[in-house]
């Protein structure tokens, strides 16, 4: 993941702990990668 979004492992770990946010950039880019939309990202019905 760290790989594809060009970001270190750390920050995919601070993402996860919740200490740091992604940038629309690498939430733009997840949506991309995976095929999915906003609201699959983040669970919203």
């Amino acid at each position: 993941m760290a790989k594809i979004l060009h970001v270190n492992q750390t920050t995919i770990s601070q993402w996860l702990l919740g200490k740091k946010k992604p940038s629309f950039d690498n939430i733009y880019a997840l949506y991309e990668k995976f095929g999915i939309t906003p609201n699959e990202l983040f669970g919203i019905e």
